[in-house]
C-alpha cells in the first residue's frame, strides 16, 4: 500500500485570514490524485476512524489553532532531545480537572474548549500555561 500524505498549506490559511475567505488549506496526497478539504478522517484498514485533521477558520480554538489534529487513540509522542514515551489522553473525556481534580460538567457549553481539555476554569488552565489563559 502506498503512502498517504496530509498536508497543510500556510498559504491558504494566511490568504484566507487576509481576505476573509475559508477556502480549504487541507490536501490529501496519494498516488493518483489530490483532493482538498477542510476536514481529513483517517481510518484504519476496516474503516473505522483513529483521527482527523480539522481546519475550522470560523470556530478555532482558544489558543488560536485553526487547523488541528484529533484522535481518541493513544499518542506516541517523541521528542528528539529525550527518549519517546507512549502517552495515552483520553482527549475531550476528562471527568476530572486536570488541576483542582473537580468534577467536570458533562453536556455544557464550553465554547473556549476549557472542559473538552481537561480544566475546571481559566484559573485552572492558567496553572497549566494552557493556551490564553497563561498569568
Amino acid at each position: 500500500m502506498k503512502t498517504t500524505k496530509i498536508h497543510v498549506n500556510q498559504h491558504v490559511i494566511k490568504a484566507n485570514r487576509k481576505h476573509g475567505k475559508t477556502d480549504p488549506c487541507l490536501t490529501v496526497k496519494d498516488h493518483q490524485q489530490n483532493r482538498y478539504g477542510h476536514i481529513a478522517i483517517i481510518k484504519d484498514k476496516d474503516g473505522n476512524e483513529v483521527a482527523r485533521v480539522v481546519y475550522s477558520p470560523d470556530k478555532p480554538l482558544s489558543c488560536g489553532a485553526h487547523c488541528w489534529i484529533e484522535t481518541k487513540n493513544t499518542v506516541e509522542v517523541i521528542d528528539h532531545n529525550k527518549t519517546a514515551e507512549p502517552i495515552s489522553i483520553p482527549y475531550g473525556e476528562y471527568e476530572n480537572c486536570g488541576v483542582c481534580k473537580a468534577e467536570l460538567p458533562k453536556g455544557q457549553e464550553d465554547p473556549e474548549f476549557l472542559i473538552y481539555h481537561g480544566y475546571c476554569s481559566s484559573g485552572c488552565a492558567s496553572v497549566s500555561n494552557y493556551s490564553n489563559y497563561q498569568i
